[in-house]
């Protein structure tokens, strides 16, 4: 992750990445406020790597379980394969962007 306001270049670790659900980001060298992008595409890849990941865990807790398993096989595998995705795609692909912070009157 490159931060927009002084250009220090961080990781994006797991603790970092769990403190920012909404993917807000202060930067480790300035201080500054910052925010992932929001894009269409990305949202769909995630949609579609959680839907892959989700189905066969689906189908396997059915299976193995019976019954309304099914879903949480789905809700299961989902998490389980669409959070590690989502953490490579902030930490690679998507740019931070600047928030004007509050305290510049």
């Amino acid at each position: 992750m490159i931060c927009p306001h002084c250009k220090h270049e961080f990781p994006l670790t797991w603790r970092r990445y769990w403190r920012s659900p909404m993917g807000r980001h202060t930067c480790p060298s300035c201080g500054e406020p910052s925010r992932l992008r929001r894009r269409i595409w990305y949202l769909v890849r995630i949609f579609l790597a959680e839907c892959l990941g989700a189905i066969p865990f689906g189908f396997i807790f059915h299976w193995w379980l019976g019954g309304p398993w099914f879903i949480l096989g789905l809700v299961f595998g989902g998490l389980l394969v669409g959070i590690p995705i989502d953490r490579f795609l902030d930490d690679k692909h998507r740019p931070l962007e600047k928030i004007e912070s509050h305290n510049a009157a």
